[in-house]
Parts: C-alpha cells; structure tokens; sequence
C-alpha cells in the first residue's frame, strides 16, 4: 500500500478485524488521509521528520480520537480503496493541511453526527479536511451523516477524482473500473448535498 499512496490520498478500508465493519452501514468501514511523515510532521509543528513522527503520516480516528499513525496501525484490514485528487493547487494543499491540523486531538464522535464539530468520526475527518468538496451525506439517525461508502459515492460523482488503486487481500487492481466501485459501495439514491 505504502508504495502507491501520494501525499492527501483518502483510503477506505474493510476490516474483519475492526468493530466498525460489524456497525458501519456499506461495504467500506473506516477511512484515512495518507499525509506523509513529512507533512505530518508540519501538523505536529516540526520542522524535522525525526523522534515520535518519524514513520507516522496516515491521519486517522480512533476511539481514542484523532491520531497521527503509522501506515502499518492503520492498515490491518484486507481491502483498500484509494481515492486521489486530480491536480490538487498548492493553495488546497494547504487548507487541507490547516484543516485537518484543527482536527488533531479532537474526541471520538459516538453520535456520529456532522453538524457536531467537536467530537469527529472517521468519515467527518475528511469532510472536515477537504471542506471544498460537496460531499453527499445522508439524514438517518434523525441527524447528517457520512460513511466511507459516501464518500466514494461522491468520489464517483465528481470528475476532481480518481481511483487508482483497489487492494484485495494483497492482490492489486490498477485504475478499478467505476462501476466495479459503484458495485461494492451501493447507490447515491439516498445521498443529498448538507
């Protein structure tokens, strides 16, 4: 996984081994952005890759809240889908940076409610960090909410992205077919712009 991931990559991920594959409605259970140890570096206010980051660039969310991780802690699952921007500007870049720099440290959000900042899951990470995308997301549970499924709904919807890898189980498809993806992650009937 790690040689193919570029700097802002989203990866979802399904998991036999991760409780939110048993709770998590859709094909898809948990979701990163692949920073880099560099860049995640700069979350950290380090000038230097070195000490506590040094191998650490997947931002993720944990029960335990919004981490800085390795590639091999998150990555316990057997299948990924990585989604990438096309042509990301140095100015995007750097909101998104900023963005998910105001995320570190936040608590694990058990409502799963995006309209409640404070307190983010794993999906709200990215709606957060990439705040310039319209992502779609669903009213249930008498509130907003977005699963990794909706955001590569929203992935296939949008021409800004691309799929360039799926991984299952070690084995690699290059450049996945959309209506493969569109397969495994249901359809957008339910999805509305919030």
């Amino acid at each position: 996984l790690r040689s193919v991931l570029h700097p802002f990559d989203i990866v979802l991920m399904k998991s036999s081994q991760h409780m939110t594959s048993q709770f998590i409605p859709g094909y898809f259970g948990h979701v990163g952005i692949w920073l880099g140890s560099e860049l995640a570096a700069q979350l950290k206010g380090k000038s230097l890759v070195k000490d506590s980051i040094k191998g650490r660039g997947m931002i993720e969310v944990l029960r335990s809240g919004v981490k800085i991780n390795t590639l091999r802690n998150f990555a316990d699952g057997e299948i990924f889908l990585v989604i990438r921007f096309e042509n990301l500007s140095d100015q995007l870049k750097t909101n998104i940076i900023n963005n998910t720099s105001k995320q570190l440290g936040k608590d694990y959000d058990f409502n799963f409610d995006i309209e409640s900042p404070e307190a983010i899951t794993c999906t709200e990470l990215v709606y957060l960090a990439y705040d310039f995308v319209d992502w779609k997301t669903r009213y249930t549970w008498l509130r907003y909410t977005l699963t990794p499924d909706d955001l590569a709904l929203t992935a296939l919807k949008n021409p800004m992205f691309e799929f360039p890898i799926f991984i299952e189980n070690g084995t690699i498809m290059n450049k996945p077919d959309p209506a493969f993806i569109g397969k495994l992650v249901g359809e957008p009937e339910l999805l509305s712009t919030h």
